[in-house]
């Protein structure tokens, strides 16, 4: 399966007050349609890499690291969307089925995007990037996005798994 590769920066807003925020994170999928977010959180005038997440289709898993701790979690996925399995995309809460009402397409970051609302959700899907979401808008507040896109093959060591991280097998998603 080849996929059109690219690196961008991935915005979610955060609806808790206080001292930390969510800054920009890092999103990378390569031709083989293997997906890494880096997500970095902010703490006083410092930025620290909270956690990555490797999607591997080939592999049907998806890797959680650590790098403070130096652990990974592995869990093993079934096949679906990419992007729902790595968490880009959750609609609603397990056990619900919202209504789906399509918004047709608009052009959003130079990419033609289909919109979808589900209950009080709007998700905007490039296609093009493998239904990867690049905007998600709850109650009328951009609550996610996806921009500074460039395409390109991200290097390979991306996506490699550390061989010294102490392995968690998580359960496994049916």
């Amino acid at each position: 399966m080849s996929t059109t590769a690219f690196k961008a920066s991935y915005y979610e807003a955060s609806c808790e007050p206080g001292p930390v925020r969510s800054t920009p994170s890092k999103l990378y999928r390569d031709s083989s349609g293997r997906i890494r977010i880096d997500h970095f959180i902010e703490i006083g005038s410092e930025t620290f890499c909270m956690f990555r997440k490797i999607y591997d289709p080939a592999q049907n898993a998806m890797f959680v690291l650590n790098d403070s701790k130096r652990t990974m979690l592995i869990l093993r996925h079934p096949a679906g969307p990419p992007a729902a399995v790595i968490g880009l995309f959750p609609i609603g809460k397990p056990g619900t089925d919202p209504k789906q009402e399509e918004l047709g397409s608009r052009e959003i970051e130079g990419l033609l995007c289909q919109g979808y609302r589900f209950g009080v959700a709007e998700w905007w899907i490039a296609e093009e990037l493998g239904g990867i979401p690049i905007l998600a808008i709850v109650d009328g507040e951009v609550r996610m996005r996806i921009c500074d896109i460039v395409r390109t093959e991200p290097d390979p060591g991306l996506f490699a798994i550390p061989a010294d991280y102490k392995i968690q097998e998580g359960r496994r998603h049916e």
